[in-house]
């Protein structure tokens, strides 16, 4: 979009200004700034400690609290959805039917009104078994023939075009197109102040390559109609999307396009993730995360409904045409799910902008985020030997901190858009809009951390102190609740130390229980003597035994590592990680080396679903495999 206003969307922290300098390290002064100001309760006005404390306990005690009952209504949301989805497979089946087309699939042939999805696989040194696994599972899905694969390769991994040839040829007569790419390693990104860096190699600079690639092989294919009507899914090589996702998609994309407005070119979709795939098999520091991350982003799909914010994660879905005109992947960020949704939303902003100040019309950033409540099943760390497993979740949970940059993205985003749009413009509804942007971002990552610290401060005082913190009671039983200063050590925690985190644990567990028990457990169960199954539903987390004494097992290992283990793995994975992602981030920008988790498939012993569909006899893998490989995926292999 050609105009005079400043494309704030497409600054970057790393360019040579003093406002992106200062906006990266901006997280590293925050926290040294509350550290600075705890230091000063500590040791010389403990109200100052207690009032920081109180505030931090209040908050995340609220935060996440309310997500983590949001993720208790979206697993029930979920539960309901996918048990609806069996009920109108004979509907589809009959859709199927009506919207016959050759195996030669000419996607423009299709009805007018038909979605064309694009889907895009990032990888990198990934298991072919375990890509094998995610093109089986979009074999199985409605609307399979619309589908166009895109398998994003890297030249830096050796014989990676051979691998994806191999895949390519396995399912090229299942999927209306599956093209390849291969992100070369030498690209630079150019910033708008002139600068050149050469890319950070990883999932967003691959996927900066791989989209305008894989759409123009489409385009030269002749496989794709009109750019409007496609659908863009973004996708880890270990996401199993559920079935009826894309149908379900589509259909929310063309009850949008015929409502009034333009809504859906300026939506973004998100199915909650959960990355329980090798549940029982992982170990115990990638469960944990795991826990955690599935509260969060559950809870975050499922405030959608109650009208809370929240961004993409992992894998999503978003017009293709938006992501085009966006340009929404930069070759220089490691987050690149969250990067994609913040350049969105401030693209939003610039257009609308523009467009008011061409036209006259209303102003106001337009990206709303919807939910899709049939959850996508994902792997969690687990390498070839146990201890190898820690050192590799260790760079995960580095990868992740380094989102903290997002934080400064969002940050200079905003000060450039404040001092670049026109002065009738700047209301206050869009401040509190990039508040609350910059607000999700900044709850993410340093809020944890600086009640962490407060918190941590408080204990080592009361340890200090011979178990009493200065100016509060020893017992509870002393304090008059009428007075201030013993409702501020309540809130504090000088009281009960662990009354900040112990309701947060319990909702926590409760659940993650469910996930296991809803999600995975049940749809095996429900489903296995269905003609709906497919893998989605045979994935069961690995848990041994079965019905009962596999809902038994789940929940003590939820318990165990929920009340033994999560605290203490959370400081090294957790907190540690956040501080060396906040210095990272102050000096080198996102200019750090990405190094990506491994997800095995294969373990010793055959365990739900996690097969080698290419490498393991059928005699090997468990009966709920052998029903899949006899049944549907009969046919692809045919």
């Amino acid at each position: 979009m050609n105009t005079g206003l400043y494309p704030f969307h497409n600054v970057s922290i790393q360019a040579r200004s003093w406002s992106a300098k200062i906006c990266a390290g901006a997280p590293l002064l925050m926290l040294t700034a509350f550290a600075a100001l705890i230091s000063y309760g500590i040791f010389v006005e403990p109200v100052v400690l207690l009032t920081t404390c109180a505030i931090m306990n209040i908050t995340v005690w609220v935060w996440f609290s309310v997500t983590a009952l949001f993720c208790i209504a979206g697993t029930i949301f979920a539960q309901g959805a996918i048990e609806d989805e069996l009920q109108l497979s004979s509907e589809n089946e009959f859709c199927q039917k009506s919207r016959h087309v050759s195996s030669q699939v000419d996607v423009e042939g299709v009805c007018d009104d038909r979605v064309a999805h694009l889907i895009v696989i990032p990888n990198y040194c990934e298991d072919e078994a375990l890509l094998t696994e995610t093109l089986q599972s979009l074999s199985e899905a409605d609307d399979r023939e619309t589908f166009h694969i895109v398998l994003a390769m890297e030249a830096r991994e050796r014989w990676s075009s051979e691998k994806a040839q191999r895949l390519k040829e396995r399912f090229k007569h299942v999927f209306a197109l599956i093209v390849i790419t291969v992100h070369p390693s030498d690209m630079t990104v150019q910033h708008l102040d002139g600068s050149i860096i050469a890319e950070v190699p990883g999932k967003a600079s691959n996927l900066k390559w791989a989209v305008p690639m894989g759409l123009s092989a489409c385009k030269d294919a002749g496989a794709l109609g009109s750019v409007s009507s496609v659908l863009l899914t973004i996708t880890d090589a270990d996401c199993i999307f559920h079935p009826s996702y894309f149908r379900v998609l589509s259909k929310e994309f063309n009850m949008l396009r015929e409502a009034p407005g333009a809504e859906h070119l300026w939506t973004m979709w998100q199915a909650p993730q959960l990355p329980f795939r090798n549940f029982f098999d992982s170990p115990a520091c990638s469960r944990v995360w795991g826990y955690i991350a599935s509260v969060f982003e559950f809870g975050g799909v499922a405030g959608l409904s109650f009208g809370c914010s929240h961004m993409v994660f992992s894998a999503y879905s978003l017009p293709l045409q938006l992501a085009l005109n966006v340009q929404a992947w930069d070759g220089d960020v490691i987050a690149e799910d969250h990067h994609c949704f913040l350049k969105c939303f401030f693209y939003s902003a610039h257009a609308s902008a523009t467009n008011a100040m061409e036209n006259g019309t209303a102003f106001e950033p337009k990206l709303r985020m919807r939910p899709i409540y049939l959850p996508v099943k994902a792997t969690s760390v687990s390498s070839q030997s146990y201890w190898q497993s820690w050192i590799d979740r260790w760079h995960q949970a580095k990868r992740h901190s380094q989102g903290v940059a997002e934080l400064s993205y969002a940050l200079l985003a905003s000060y450039h858009a404040v001092c670049s749009l026109p002065w009738e413009m700047q209301t206050f509804s869009l401040y509190l809009q990039f508040f609350c942007v910059v607000f999700r971002v900044w709850c993410v990552h340093l809020l944890p951390m600086c009640q962490a610290l407060g918190l941590g401060s408080l204990t080592a005082l009361w340890l200090f102190h011979e178990r009493s913190v200065p100016m509060c009671p020893t017992e509870i039983w002393w304090a008059d609740l009428t007075t201030m200063e013993y409702l501020l050590c309540g809130f504090a925690g000088a009281w009960v130390l662990v009354w900040p985190v112990v309701i947060p644990f319990l909702l926590v567990i409760v659940a993650n229980c469910l996930f296991l028990n809803l999600i995975f457990l049940r749809p095996r169960d429900k489903h296995l003597s269905s003609a709906k199954w497919t893998i989605w539903h045979a994935i069961d987390g690995g848990v041994p035994g079965n019905n009962g004494t596999q809902r038994f097992f789940a929940i003590v290992m939820v318990l165990f590592d929920c009340i033994f283990s999560l605290s203490l793995i959370m400081i090294p994975y957790g907190f540690v990680a956040e501080i060396v992602a906040y210095f990272e981030v102050a000096f080198f920008g996102n200019n750090v080396e990405y190094k990506t988790a491994p997800k095995r498939t294969v373990g010793p012993t055959a365990y739900g679903t996690m097969y080698d569909p290419c490498e393991r006899p059928l005699g090997q893998i468990s009966d709920a495999t052998k029903k899949i490989r006899r049944g549907r995926l009969s046919a692809i292999e045919a």
